[in-house]
Protein backbone atom coordinates (compact mmCIF):
# COMPACT_ATOMS: atom_id res chain seq x y z
CA UNK A 1 0.00 0.00 0.00
CA UNK A 2 1.48 3.36 -0.99
CA UNK A 3 2.23 5.97 1.63
CA UNK A 4 0.75 9.46 1.59
CA UNK A 5 2.12 12.79 2.74
CA UNK A 6 0.04 15.64 4.07
CA UNK A 7 1.51 18.91 5.30
CA UNK A 8 0.41 22.14 6.86
CA UNK A 9 2.88 24.96 7.49
CA UNK A 10 1.99 27.07 10.50
CA UNK A 11 4.03 30.22 10.99
CA UNK A 12 2.62 31.08 14.39
CA UNK A 13 2.43 29.31 17.70
CA UNK A 14 -0.84 31.11 18.44
CA UNK A 15 -2.87 28.95 16.04
CA UNK A 16 -5.82 27.40 17.86
CA UNK A 17 -5.58 23.67 18.33
CA UNK A 18 -8.11 21.91 16.17
CA UNK A 19 -8.49 18.87 13.99
CA UNK A 20 -6.05 19.10 11.04
CA UNK A 21 -8.63 17.94 8.49
CA UNK A 22 -11.12 20.55 9.71
CA UNK A 23 -8.40 23.24 9.68
CA UNK A 24 -7.49 22.41 6.09
CA UNK A 25 -11.15 22.53 5.08
CA UNK A 26 -11.53 25.99 6.64
CA UNK A 27 -8.26 27.25 5.15
CA UNK A 28 -8.46 25.76 1.68
CA UNK A 29 -12.08 25.11 0.61
CA UNK A 30 -14.57 27.75 -0.46
CA UNK A 31 -17.28 28.65 -2.93
CA UNK A 32 -16.41 31.74 -4.94
CA UNK A 33 -19.22 34.20 -5.62
CA UNK A 34 -18.57 34.02 -9.37
CA UNK A 35 -19.37 30.29 -9.40
CA UNK A 36 -22.19 29.29 -7.07
CA UNK A 37 -22.42 25.56 -6.37
CA UNK A 38 -18.79 25.05 -7.41
CA UNK A 39 -16.39 24.19 -4.61
CA UNK A 40 -12.78 25.34 -4.96
CA UNK A 41 -10.12 23.52 -2.98
CA UNK A 42 -6.74 25.25 -2.89
CA UNK A 43 -4.86 22.00 -2.36
CA UNK A 44 -4.75 18.39 -3.49
CA UNK A 45 -3.38 17.06 -0.21
CA UNK A 46 -2.67 14.35 0.81
CA UNK A 47 -0.22 13.23 -1.88
CA UNK A 48 1.04 9.75 -2.69
CA UNK A 49 4.78 9.65 -2.04
CA UNK A 50 5.72 9.70 -5.75
CA UNK A 51 3.45 12.69 -6.39
CA UNK A 52 4.98 14.51 -3.42
CA UNK A 53 8.43 13.96 -4.93
CA UNK A 54 7.12 15.52 -8.17
CA UNK A 55 5.89 18.54 -6.20
CA UNK A 56 9.27 18.94 -4.52
CA UNK A 57 11.02 18.73 -7.90
CA UNK A 58 8.63 21.33 -9.35
CA UNK A 59 9.12 23.63 -6.35
CA UNK A 60 12.89 23.26 -6.68
CA UNK A 61 12.84 23.94 -10.42
CA UNK A 62 10.81 27.12 -9.92
CA UNK A 63 13.02 28.18 -7.02
CA UNK A 64 16.17 27.53 -9.08
CA UNK A 65 14.65 29.54 -11.94
CA UNK A 66 14.28 32.50 -9.59
CA UNK A 67 10.54 32.75 -8.95
CA UNK A 68 10.61 35.50 -6.34
CA UNK A 69 8.76 35.56 -3.03
CA UNK A 70 6.67 38.51 -4.26
CA UNK A 71 5.68 36.57 -7.38
CA UNK A 72 4.82 33.49 -5.28
CA UNK A 73 2.61 35.53 -2.96
CA UNK A 74 0.89 37.21 -5.92
CA UNK A 75 0.08 33.85 -7.53
CA UNK A 76 -1.15 32.46 -4.20
CA UNK A 77 -3.44 35.48 -3.61
CA UNK A 78 -4.82 35.08 -7.11
CA UNK A 79 -6.22 31.63 -6.25
CA UNK A 80 -8.63 33.27 -3.79
CA UNK A 81 -10.04 35.43 -6.60
CA UNK A 82 -11.76 32.48 -8.23
CA UNK A 83 -10.97 29.90 -10.85
CA UNK A 84 -11.28 32.09 -13.93
CA UNK A 85 -9.28 35.02 -12.58
CA UNK A 86 -6.49 32.84 -11.18
CA UNK A 87 -6.23 30.85 -14.43
CA UNK A 88 -5.84 34.09 -16.37
CA UNK A 89 -3.30 35.43 -13.85
CA UNK A 90 -1.17 32.26 -14.12
CA UNK A 91 -1.34 32.28 -17.92
CA UNK A 92 -0.45 35.98 -18.00
CA UNK A 93 2.46 35.41 -15.61
CA UNK A 94 3.74 32.54 -17.75
CA UNK A 95 3.38 34.50 -21.03
CA UNK A 96 5.13 37.59 -19.61
CA UNK A 97 8.33 35.75 -18.74
CA UNK A 98 11.30 37.39 -20.43
CA UNK A 99 12.89 35.63 -23.38
CA UNK A 100 16.08 34.99 -21.45
CA UNK A 101 17.49 32.00 -19.57
CA UNK A 102 15.54 32.68 -16.35
CA UNK A 103 12.24 33.10 -18.19
CA UNK A 104 12.87 29.94 -20.19
CA UNK A 105 13.60 27.98 -16.99
CA UNK A 106 10.30 29.13 -15.47
CA UNK A 107 8.35 28.29 -18.66
CA UNK A 108 10.03 24.87 -18.81
CA UNK A 109 9.27 24.10 -15.15
CA UNK A 110 5.59 25.04 -15.62
CA UNK A 111 5.46 23.07 -18.89
CA UNK A 112 6.83 19.89 -17.33
CA UNK A 113 4.44 20.26 -14.42
CA UNK A 114 1.44 20.65 -16.76
CA UNK A 115 2.58 17.59 -18.71
CA UNK A 116 2.69 15.52 -15.52
CA UNK A 117 -0.76 16.76 -14.51
CA UNK A 118 -2.11 15.71 -17.90
CA UNK A 119 -0.68 12.23 -17.42
CA UNK A 120 2.20 12.85 -19.82
CA UNK A 121 5.55 11.12 -19.80
CA UNK A 122 5.61 10.40 -16.08
CA UNK A 123 2.22 8.68 -16.21
CA UNK A 124 1.16 8.26 -12.60
CA UNK A 125 2.75 11.41 -11.23
CA UNK A 126 0.49 13.79 -9.35
CA UNK A 127 -2.71 13.25 -7.46
CA UNK A 128 -5.30 12.38 -10.03
CA UNK A 129 -8.95 13.19 -10.44
CA UNK A 130 -11.46 10.65 -9.31
CA UNK A 131 -9.95 8.06 -7.03
CA UNK A 132 -6.53 9.23 -5.93
CA UNK A 133 -4.98 5.79 -6.15
CA UNK A 134 -6.21 5.12 -9.69
CA UNK A 135 -3.13 6.44 -11.51
CA UNK A 136 -5.37 8.02 -14.18
CA UNK A 137 -4.89 11.52 -15.47
CA UNK A 138 -7.68 14.08 -15.21
CA UNK A 139 -8.64 13.47 -18.82
CA UNK A 140 -8.65 9.68 -18.36
CA UNK A 141 -10.95 9.84 -15.35
CA UNK A 142 -13.43 12.22 -16.98
CA UNK A 143 -12.18 15.34 -15.18
CA UNK A 144 -10.85 18.47 -16.81
CA UNK A 145 -7.51 20.23 -16.49
CA UNK A 146 -7.60 24.01 -16.82
CA UNK A 147 -4.20 24.80 -15.36
CA UNK A 148 -3.74 25.42 -12.48
CA UNK A 149 -7.11 23.82 -11.69
CA UNK A 150 -8.31 20.23 -12.09
CA UNK A 151 -11.89 19.05 -11.82
CA UNK A 152 -12.88 16.18 -9.58
CA UNK A 153 -16.34 14.81 -9.04
CA UNK A 154 -17.63 14.92 -5.46
CA UNK A 155 -21.15 13.61 -5.46
CA UNK A 156 -23.29 16.01 -7.48
CA UNK A 157 -21.10 19.04 -6.80
CA UNK A 158 -18.27 20.24 -9.01
CA UNK A 159 -14.96 20.35 -7.13
CA UNK A 160 -11.93 22.08 -8.60
CA UNK A 161 -8.56 21.47 -6.94
CA UNK A 162 -5.11 22.91 -7.53
CA UNK A 163 -1.54 21.99 -6.69
CA UNK A 164 -0.30 25.54 -7.24
CA UNK A 165 -0.59 26.65 -3.62
CA UNK A 166 1.08 23.42 -2.48
CA UNK A 167 4.05 24.08 -4.77
CA UNK A 168 4.25 27.74 -3.73
CA UNK A 169 4.19 26.77 -0.03
CA UNK A 170 6.85 24.11 -0.56
CA UNK A 171 9.09 26.68 -2.26
CA UNK A 172 9.31 28.51 1.06
CA UNK A 173 10.82 25.42 2.70
CA UNK A 174 12.55 23.33 0.07
CA UNK A 175 16.27 23.44 -0.60
CA UNK A 176 17.43 23.04 -4.17
CA UNK A 177 19.76 20.26 -2.97
CA UNK A 178 16.68 18.41 -1.65
CA UNK A 179 15.07 18.53 -5.09
CA UNK A 180 18.26 17.22 -6.67
CA UNK A 181 18.21 14.27 -4.25
CA UNK A 182 14.54 13.62 -5.07
CA UNK A 183 15.38 13.65 -8.79
CA UNK A 184 18.39 11.38 -8.39
CA UNK A 185 17.15 8.59 -6.16
CA UNK A 186 13.73 9.40 -4.76
CA UNK A 187 15.22 10.40 -1.41
CA UNK A 188 14.34 13.88 -0.24
CA UNK A 189 17.64 14.10 1.60
CA UNK A 190 18.38 15.94 4.79
CA UNK A 191 19.15 19.55 5.36
CA UNK A 192 17.70 22.82 6.48
CA UNK A 193 14.93 24.36 4.45
CA UNK A 194 15.55 27.81 3.03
Amino acid sequence: MPGYIDFLFLKSSGVPRTDAVQMQKVLYEYEHESEPRVMLRLTERPYPLEAFHDLVRTAGALKRAGLTRTQRHSLARSLRLGRFRSTMDVMLYWARQPRDEKGEEIRTAFGKWIERLQGGSSGQSGVQSGTRSSGQSSAQSGGQLVFPWREEKRGGQALWTTQLLDVLELMEWVEVSMTDAASNNGNLGAGNAS
